[in-house]
């Protein structure tokens, strides 16, 4: 219970921060345990949810963007669905998609994946300093 209060503390913390409040104060959510947490509609502009797990938890419509989600746990639910997000998460998802073996699936789905074009992968490893 104690790490779900803090973590409502953060939150409402970060929301001030956002509203370039004084008192305000961006999210650390570093290796933070949101396992089937509820944050639809929740604004995580700008959290650092790097190592975060996220399994399982509800962010419909939670603003993502500029968020760093490095090495975080995504949830690839229906949960995940319209959640906004910015050009460094979408390159992020797409690299592990194109990364993917896909030898076993249809042709169909295997044309689909070698449309996302290489850049892609190469401006997240650019991004990242991976050589």
């Amino acid at each position: 219970m104690n790490d779900v209060l803090n973590i409502i503390r953060i939150l409402a913390q970060h929301e001030l921060w956002l509203e370039n409040n004084n008192n305000g104060q961006r999210a650390n959510l570093q290796h933070a345990d949101l396992r089937d947490a509820n944050l639809q509609h929740a604004d995580l502009q700008h959290a650092d949810l790097q190592h975060a797990n996220l399994q399982h938890a509800d962010l419909q419509h939670a603003d993502l963007r500029d968020a760093n989600l490095d090495f975080s746990c995504f949830p690839l639910w229906c949960g995940s669905f319209k959640i906004k997000v910015d050009d460094n998460i979408l390159e992020q998802l797409l690299t592990h998609i194109i990364r993917l073996d896909i030898s076993r699936c249809s042709q169909k789905n295997k044309l689909l994946i070698k449309k996302i074009p290489i850049c892609v992968e190469q401006k997240l490893k650019k991004r990242h300093k991976i050589y």
